[in-house]
């Protein structure tokens, strides 16, 4: 097993609950073909797949989707995918709401997969909604009143891709984000007894 990727048993959950591929593929609404391609690895399932599939198997999602590897420490892959959270919004300075856009398609993907992922994902989302509301404020100022809105577009640009990397870094360790300015436009989840 690679132990730079999450690791994935499909096979031995459906065996211990006495499944076969078909009655597993009938109980989750995929196709058979598609749990023979994830348990032999040739596919790696996300978002939706892995909801079906643990919902068949009466499991949750993390449970299913282990982040862990065989030593028990944090996986090197979920470290990059946590990065990944934070320095994909960068590309939304060539493309256009890409910041938005880029930590969406992951946090759908990947949500469900692990708390870490859920967390990192809310936070970088709400940060980059709130500035890209300070963006579009600057850019009207920018054309009502230069003298206001050139600086404040600067300023905010500078600050965010300083946050950006800032907390692709703090990722690495797996230490939460540490966004100063952000609306909660995604309430965090509340923290489980």
């Amino acid at each position: 097993m690679d132990k730079g990727r999450p690791t994935f048993d499909l096979a031995r959950r459906r065996l211990e609950r006495g499944l076969t591929q078909q009655e597993l593929a009938e109980r989750s609404g995929l196709t058979s073909r598609t749990v023979q391609r994830i348990e032999k690895g040739e596919v790696v399932p996300y978002g939706d797949s892995i909801r079906k599939l643990a919902h068949a198997l009466d499991l949750t999602p993390e449970e299913l989707y282990n982040v862990q590897t065989t030593s028990g420490t944090p996986d090197a892959g979920q470290f990059k995918i946590l990065c990944y959270f934070h320095f994909l919004p960068l590309l939304g300075i060539i493309f256009p709401f890409a910041n938005i856009l880029a930590p969406l398609f992951l946090w759908i993907n990947y949500r469900d997969i692990s708390t870490s992922y859920d967390i990192h994902g809310r936070i970088s989302l709400n940060f980059q909604l709130t500035i890209t509301i300070v963006l579009m404020i600057s850019i009207a100022l920018l054309v009502a009143y230069f003298p206001l809105g050139f600086p404040l577009f600067v300023l905010t640009y500078l600050y965010t891709i300083g946050s950006c990397i800032y907390n692709g870094i703090r990722a690495q360790p797996q230490q939460l984000p540490q966004y100063y300015f952000y609306i909660s436009f995604l309430r965090l989840p509340s923290p489980t007894n």
